[in-house]
């Protein structure tokens, strides 16, 4: 006669691997919330910074002024220019006579939708390059913070006088 005995798991095996597993998942956990908390900052920053070479590259191009500034929302047949990065932004090029804000002789080039996941941006209200590729005006900082401002997540966007774009991941306070 043939007995059943060691066909499957017994219930104390089964529990200590449950409980293994529990264990690790708990040692796992924060690092996975750490690693999506910064693949969601580091999204904001490649958003923001392919528009401003997006501007950039255009200036160059149509040897013309163009801008990026914040306020902008996609349902807006006008971008409000107000600063406001977390509502959008938005590319136009300078046909008026006023750099870095709107007219309606200006020519969109394209139009970003507003900030997720609780990131905002501080800073100038636009930065425009001249037809060299320069930054004519707004250069500096522009800083993405998530919405507990930690520096984990802090990203400062710096445009230089030279039109140059780069990101700087630490040492950045938020407001």
């Amino acid at each position: 006669m043939m007995s059943n005995r060691g066909k499957g798991f017994t219930l104390i095996e089964l529990m200590v691997t449950l409980a293994v597993a529990a264990i690790l998942g708990l040692i796992a956990a924060p690092s996975f919330i750490t690693f999506i908390n910064n693949a969601k900052a580091d999204a904001q920053v490649s958003a923001l910074t392919a528009s401003l070479q997006e501007a950039r590259t255009y200036s160059l191009k149509e040897r013309r002024s163009v801008t990026v500034c914040g306020g902008a929302v996609s349902s807006a047949a006008v971008p409000s220019c107000s600063g406001s990065w977390e509502s959008g932004w938005a590319v136009f090029v300078e046909e008026g006579t006023t750099v870095g804000s709107f007219q309606n002789t200006d020519r969109v080039i394209s139009v970003h939708e507003p900030l997720t996941d609780g990131f905002s941006i501080s800073g100038s209200n636009s930065v425009s390059f001249d037809g060299r590729g320069f930054a004519s005006s707004g250069s500096g900082d522009l800083k993405i913070c998530d919405s507990t401002n930690d520096t984990a997540y802090a990203r400062n966007v710096a445009v230089s006088a030279t039109g140059r774009v780069s990101v700087q991941k630490s040492g950045v306070s938020c407001p």
